[in-house]
């Protein structure tokens, strides 16, 4: 998995302004979900059917039901991946289904 080497400026100010007008969690939400290959790598993007928020959960449906187990058994990692990823505790957890 690659890190982005530095801030990007144009959307730290575009993070700002959403907080500003209340709305940092839709901010974040978009940035996982666009970013969601750079975050988990290839493979497991391309085991991800669906992914949406609710109460500062990531629920994530995966497509095949024997790799559900060891991805339940890496949620923590995930969970701390997806945080750095955002530079924010932005999520308490993800649930795969």
């Amino acid at each position: 998995m690659r890190r982005r080497s530095k801030p990007n400026i144009v959307g730290e100010l575009i993070r700002l302004r959403m907080k500003a007008l209340g709305k940092e969690n839709d901010y974040l939400e978009a940035v996982v979900k666009n970013h969601w290959a750079e975050i988990v790598g290839r493979a497991i993007d391309r085991e991800t059917e669906n992914m949406y928020f609710l109460k500062n959960l990531l629920y994530v449906k995966i497509r095949t039901p024997m790799l559900k187990p060891t991805l339940i058994s890496l949620k923590e990692q995930y969970k701390k991946l997806v945080n750095e990823f955002v530079n924010n505790e932005f999520i308490d957890g993800i649930v795969f289904y």
